[in-house]
């Protein structure tokens, strides 16, 4: 199950990975601001990246 959303301007992906829900939100920029904006997510087994028009990608590895 995958869910990206946009809450208080700021975009969130949550994903399951089995046993638990994952979350990764990038805090550094909103994006209700009328402007568009590209959102890339990857996935690979429980990896996952986030990425928000040109910032870096936010990067989430089990543990």
């Amino acid at each position: 199950c995958l869910c990206v959303e946009q809450e208080e301007g700021r975009v969130a992906a949550v994903f399951n990975v089995g046993t638990e829900d994952i979350s990764l939100q990038e805090d550094s920029k909103l994006v209700n601001d009328g402007e568009y904006h590209t959102v890339r997510f990857s996935r690979n087994g429980g990896n996952a990246s986030l990425q928000l028009d040109d910032l870096p990608a936010i990067e989430r590895f089990p543990q």
